[in-house]
């Protein structure tokens, strides 16, 4: 995107995304079947002040602040050409709210009980099965 902000005085510096993010052949179809895939942006993100896990708050609120953010947020021109209904644009956030997740778990080995099950294959993909219903529950993967 020309004219795209990357490093910002508010702490946010927009780094560039792994390439092969959105060139995953299931993500594609799902995207393109949703009338998604030529709208959908994609960004990562680095905050590069001092954090405490106290101030989620405060980060919250300073990235929707954020210049590089609201750039990513508004709608292309594309889009609103194209007379798209849901194109608006972005004048930051009204109101923000959050909730702490507390965790005590460290590092990925819980995501190994998967692949030792047999529910997630060695690449990371859970292992899909015939779409069933259980207790009104639509299930269509081993997890």
């Amino acid at each position: 995107m020309p004219g795209q902000p990357t490093e910002l005085r508010d702490g946010f510096a927009l780094v560039p995304a792994p390439n092969h993010c959105l060139q995953d052949q299931f993500l594609k179809s799902c995207l393109s079947k949703w009338g998604m895939i030529t709208s959908i942006k994609f960004a990562c993100f680095s905050f590069v002040k001092p954090y405490h896990k106290l101030q989620g708050m405060e980060i919250l609120q300073d990235m929707f602040q954020s210049h590089a953010v609201q750039y990513l947020l508004q709608p292309d021109n594309d889009s609103a050409a194209a007379g798209k209904k849901y194109t608006t644009s972005f004048e930051g956030a009204n109101r923000i709210s959050f909730k702490s997740v507390p965790a005590t778990i460290t590092n990925m080995s819980l995501f190994d009980r998967l692949m030792e099950h047999g529910i997630a294959r060695k690449d990371g993909m859970i292992i899909k099965c015939m779409e069933d219903y259980i207790d009104g529950f639509q299930v269509c993967s081993r997890l």
